[in-house]
């Protein structure tokens, strides 16, 4: 695992080859033998889960900048922050956030290929969980412009069809410097509540 991931995929190795020679439990693998096997018999009989590994590996090529891109978005304590007359356009806000937890799902998909036609397609689950022990926002006109000092620990579950495939935790890092969301990232409005 990356000592500061960047991506998904960085939870869980440092790169596709150390990613694919990961151990993978038994009932994992034969999940994924049991679902090749329906697609396609020559699938099934060239079946390597080191090869597999390395590919879904590229799949989970997700920049961490995106995750918090949208979980930071959507936090309900930077909605004041759309009204105009109690923060005008001009105003730029730091908006300071101590402990705080994010949680993002994903589904990677990884399509087999024989004679250049798909013959399988399979889906698999991650689940991030991130504790932010700090980080700044900076705030203006409705918007997310950077974030600085933000501090993580984290955990990255992956996952076969209920079959954990691994499962790992990070340190406590930080990223370097800040990110810049160049052309502001949007607080979108809450849903209203049904009632």
């Amino acid at each position: 695992m990356a000592e500061h991931p960047e991506k998904l995929a960085e939870f869980f190795a440092e790169n596709a080859e150390t990613f694919g020679r990961q151990p993978v439990p038994a009932e994992a693998v034969a999940a994924l033998r049991e679902d090749l096997g329906r697609a396609d018999r020559a699938v099934l009989e060239g079946f390597a889960v080191g090869d597999l590994m390395a590919t879904l590996y590229a799949a989970l090529d997700l920049p961490l900048e995106d995750v918090l891109r949208s979980a930071w978005s959507s936090l309900v304590e930077l909605q004041e922050y759309r009204d105009t007359q109690k923060h005008p356009p001009e105003e730029t806000s730091n908006v300071r956030f101590g402990k705080h937890r994010i949680t993002s799902k994903h589904h990677p998909k990884v399509a087999l290929l024989l004679n250049e036609k798909e013959v399988a397609s399979l889906t698999f689950d991650v689940m991030l969980t991130l504790s932010v022990t700090a980080t700044t926002l900076l705030v203006r006109a409705g918007r997310i412009w950077q974030a600085r000092g933000s501090e993580f620990q984290g955990e990255a579950a992956l996952s076969y069809r209920g079959f954990t495939l691994m499962k790992k935790q990070t340190g406590r890092f930080t990223l370097p410097g800040s990110i810049d969301f160049a052309e502001g990232l949007p607080i979108p409005p809450l849903p209203k509540a049904a009632g």
